[in-house]
């Protein structure tokens, strides 16, 4: 197991996030909402149980499934009027294209794929009428992501699914939180 300081590496997020804020236009900044990094700690956390090292595919990881989630959640508000809702349909598009844009600098089509499935799958929840939490696809996409950049046994990487379906199908309002305080570690969640 490699120790991983988890909060130097959310500052990194952080950094970068912030930095990728002061490049959008005005409007986009002023749409987005406060993140809590739950998606990123779900990646890193689970990343301590292997034996790989947080690198720069892992803070683009990171910094897009954060992106993404800001995109979804803009798609949850319900705007009054047709203007607001254009203009976050907009944003949210705008969003989605940076968050693959951010990771495709990295070249690892398998996390660009996760990517793609989460968006696709979110997308298929609202057309259908599924009620999922929005985060639902994208929990699923960090675990994938981990387990993709870490080196774990087998026996970690059978625990991790094991979580990963149980988070799903027992909390699927919440299930990032849930596998973060039952499965890998209790003060993730803080």
């Amino acid at each position: 197991m490699v120790k991983t300081d988890i909060k130097a590496q959310l500052r990194l997020i952080e950094t970068g996030l912030s930095e990728a804020k002061g490049i959008m236009e005005p409007l986009v900044r002023e749409s987005l909402i406060s993140t809590d990094n739950l998606l990123s700690r779900v990646l890193l956390v689970t990343l301590t149980l292997g034996s790989i090292k947080t690198d720069k595919k892992t803070i683009s990881a990171c910094q897009s499934l954060e992106i993404l989630d800001q995109a979804l959640r803009l798609g949850e508000t319900r705007p009054a009027n047709s203007d607001e809702r254009d203009k976050n349909l907009l944003i949210g598009d705008y969003l989605f294209a940076q968050a693959i844009n951010q990771v495709t600098s990295i070249n690892e089509p398998v996390i660009i794929d996760c990517l793609a499935k989460a968006i696709s799958g979110s997308a298929e929840d609202r057309v259908s009428g599924t009620q999922r939490h929005y985060r639902y696809h994208l929990f699923g996409a960090a675990l994938d992501i981990a387990l993709h950049l870490g080196d774990f046994t087998e026996k970690h990487k059978t625990a991790i699914r094991a979580a990963k379906t149980r988070s799903l199908e027992t909390f699927p309002d919440a299930p990032e939180e849930e596998y973060l305080r039952e499965t890998i570690n209790p003060g993730a969640v803080e």
